[in-house]
């Protein structure tokens, strides 16, 4: 019986627990990246979303008080997802919304009228019979932190998207 001895330098026919330590650590590594980066988009979506439907129901608000011409008052709740109105009898008719939710990771962090300081009070706004308001300002933010600003210019219904407050005030200097 001839046996060969077991060679020091052979190789092992599988991996050694400190190789799968490593691998995991890793698969770990790289899933964390993945999700926070999958998650900024997300928050990024979240905010146009609830930009997008704010400028919306602007428009509606304004098209409804050009229509009935009466005036139509709607507020924005800071600190809360929900932007609710105030108007004639005509709105309760189902027509449009009478409040907006968004996404409950977005927000409305701070209301300007005018050029008016930012405040994170329930600001009521009046449009018009001819659908004319103050111009005002928005920040949403999400809960991750990051913000936008929603300048609607009051005579004519336009709106502008901004990323900082330096730009807004910019924006709404008489």
């Amino acid at each position: 019986m001839n046996r060969s001895p077991i060679l020091a330098t052979s190789t092992p026919n599988a991996f050694t627990l400190v190789e799968l330590l490593v691998v995991m650590v890793l698969v770990a590594a790289l899933s964390g990246i993945a999700i926070y980066s999958v998650q900024g988009h997300i928050d990024g979506a979240s905010l146009a979303d609830a930009a997008d439907r704010l400028e919306t129901f602007d428009r509606q608000i304004r098209a409804r008080a050009r229509q009935d011409g009466q005036p139509i008052t709607f507020s924005f709740n800071p600190l809360q997802e929900s932007v609710s109105v105030k108007g004639p009898q005509s709105l309760r008719s189902g027509e449009m919304p009478r409040e907006i939710k968004w996404n409950s990771k977005v927000q409305v962090g701070r209301v300007r009228l005018g050029n008016g300081p930012a405040t994170q009070n329930t600001l009521p706004l009046t449009v018009n019979g001819r659908g004319q308001s103050k111009n005002y300002a928005v920040q949403l933010v999400s809960k991750s932190g990051a913000s936008t600003w929603l300048i609607t210019l009051g005579l004519s219904g336009q709106q502008l998207r901004c990323k900082t407050e330096d730009e807004v005030d910019a924006l709404l200097r008489p």
